[in-house]
């Protein structure tokens, strides 16, 4: 996890799958993205589950959960791009 002074970076849960649904459907996100369509339950479950297995190595990408610090409510989803080991 990374703690900022107002938000945490954690990974992301199955049990985050609620709100992902809520905010991930609504039409301000959808607009922005080019997503016409909201998404059904099961396919959000589906992406859910792959992020949650990912590997950032391997994959390339990081996909974490943003949450409030004090009541660690789920406030969105922030996804990093290009990840490379130093190692590789």
């Amino acid at each position: 996890m990374f703690h900022g002074e107002k938000v945490t970076l954690r990974a992301m849960e199955m049990s985050d799958l609620e709100p992902i649904l809520e905010f991930g459907n609504s039409w301000e996100l959808r607009r922005w993205h080019g997503v016409p369509l909201p998404k059904s339950r099961k396919a959000m479950g589906e992406w859910l589950e792959k992020a949650t297995m990912s590997d950032p190595w391997k994959d390339g990408q990081l996909i974490l959960a943003i949450t409030e610090k004090k009541s660690r409510e789920f406030l969105g989803i922030a996804r990093l791009y290009d990840i490379r080991s130093p190692h590789l």
